[in-house]
Parts: structure tokens; sequence; C-alpha cells
């Protein structure tokens, strides 16, 4: 059993991990930022009036406070919550017309939208607005089991090196197990 360091530092391994997968596939890469359109701007095609975009707040998610001190987390999720209202206050007071997404605390803190391009730099210039990012989609090209089984060795694998003396692994006889730990933050353990 982890103690409550070991599990903090655990889940913060694990998240920087989730945040470099994201950041490699462009899952959330940062828009708002000076680019050769100027400050604020991102270049879009002339049909995309709306984003999906994730508002990052300045606070400190969940992940970051000690889980021993039942107190201290109960506060800062207090806390969290505040400015996530404060948030929406705030994009209503500003005018911008927004569809909530998502909200996050956990891991990240911040909020899902769908935004009109045009109010992006807005956004980030809302009070407690860390940075905003635009949310992008990708798809996963299929497999082409034709070309990767070649590519990866097996058939040199399956017929092995007889003169050698390697015999050829086909499967036969071979047991397979999958253990999947899995990740749960909110687990009692």
């Amino acid at each position: 059993m982890l103690r409550a360091g070991e599990k903090r530092r655990t889940v913060r391994r694990w998240a920087a991990a989730l945040a470099v997968t994201g950041m490699l596939f462009g899952l959330a890469a940062p828009q708002v930022a000076a680019t050769p359109e100027g400050p604020g701007r991102i270049a879009l095609k002339a049909d995309q009036t709306r984003l999906m975009v994730m508002i990052e707040l300045k606070s400190a998610p969940m992940v970051s406070v000690d889980e021993a001190m039942a107190t201290t987390r109960a506060a800062h999720a207090s806390t969290l919550k505040a400015e996530h209202a404060r948030l929406r206050q705030h994009l209503s007071d500003a005018g911008v017309a927004y569809k909530r997404l998502s909200e996050h605390t956990t891991l990240f803190n911040g909020m899902a939208v769908e935004v009109r391009a045009s109010d992006m730099a807005a956004i980030a210039e809302l009070p407690g607005v860390k940075g905003v990012h635009v949310i992008r989609r990708h798809s996963m090209p299929e497999p082409q089991l034709s070309s990767s089984v070649s590519m990866i060795g097996a058939p040199a694998a399956w017929a092995g090196n007889p003169s050698a003396g390697v015999p050829g692994v086909n499967g036969a006889g071979i047991r397979v197990a999958i253990i999947d730990t899995g990740l749960s933050v909110g687990h009692r353990t």
C-alpha cells in the first residue's frame, strides 16, 4: 500500500504523462499567443466561426493538494467550484456566447466550451484565466495488417532460423495474461 506522499507523486507522474501525450497528439495545443497573424489571433478557415476550447484557470488542480489533509482538500474543492462559477459569470458579463461542454478540477483546472473564434482574445483577458487552448480533433489511421506484419518482422519470428538451431515461434502452447493496473484518482486506497 502506498503512503499519501507516494500516491501523490504517482498521480502527478500519470498527470504529466497524460499532459505530454495530449501535447504530442495535439489534443489541446495552446493557441492564444503571439502568432504571425498577431497577438491572440489564430488562423481559421473561412467556414470555421465556432471553436471548442479549453479554458485553463489559474488555481492548481485537486491533484496538487495533499491527500492526507481532508479539510484542505475540501477547502480547495470549494475554491475551484467558486472559481468555475466566477468564470461563467465573467464570460456572461463579457458578452461571450458559449456552450459549456465539461468542467475539470482533478488533473486540470478548467472548462471546455464552444465559443466564437472572435471571442478567443477576450476570454484570454478574463480575470482568473491562465490560458485558452483550442481542442483539436484527430483521427487515427486504420491499421493495415498487410504491411504491419512484415514491418515488425513477424514472418522471421514465425520461421525462426533452422540453420542456427533457432525454432520458429507461432504462439502454440503460449499463455497470455493481461494485467491492467488502471488509474483511479478517486479510489480510497
